[in-house]
């Protein structure tokens, strides 16, 4: 019996421990690291997002093989040069293409839209898209301040090295950034 609520304590002590781990985890800044996905150009990885220029269809089967549920495409459909949904939906991931052609066009809507993918846990790991990675730093800047406890300036860097390089969308962001705070 001794051994019995011995073994109970430690169970329900390394149970409460791991979640406790894996909920402080969960809050910790993620580190953008360099990462390789097929052909595809400028690609970094940061926990549970790729975030990358444009892949190829065989990149979308690399993205499936390591994992990836989610493809969020922020290009415009007439930029494409394959049925990129279809490519995405046959290998069994889910597909979102909200679609940004101009820094006008990078609305709270937008914002708010894209955010709600990347904070939706079942849509994890997200491979997130553009031409070059440009829409992607720039929508990853807004994430990154709002939802990943971020500084402004930590953020920005981390948005620059994704492939951030418009500062007409990192004003659209900045601006989104300051409302939504």
């Amino acid at each position: 019996m001794k051994y019995v609520r011995l073994f109970l304590v430690t169970t329900t002590l390394l149970v409460t421990a791991t979640l406790l781990l894996s909920c402080g985890l969960r809050k910790a800044p993620l580190k953008v690291e360099k990462a390789a996905l097929g052909t595809t150009r400028n690609v970094h990885i940061c926990r549970d997002f790729y975030l990358a220029g444009q892949p190829s269809e065989a990149d979308l089967l690399e993205a499936k093989n390591v994992g990836i549920k989610t493809v969020v495409n922020l290009r415009m459909p007439k930029e494409l040069t394959f049925h990129e949904q279809e490519v995405v939906n046959k290998l069994g991931m889910t597909y979102h293409n909200p679609g940004i052609g101009a820094p006008e066009m990078m609305t709270d809507e937008l914002f708010d839209k894209i955010r709600g993918i990347l904070n939706d846990s079942e849509n994890q790991p997200i491979l997130m898209h553009c031409g070059s990675a440009n829409r992607v730093g720039a929508i990853w800047l807004a994430y990154r301040v709002l939802d990943g406890g971020l500084s402004y300036e930590d953020a920005l860097t981390e948005a620059k090295t994704v492939g951030l390089r418009s500062p007409a969308m990192e004003e659209k962001a900045k601006d989104y950034i300051e409302r939504n705070k």
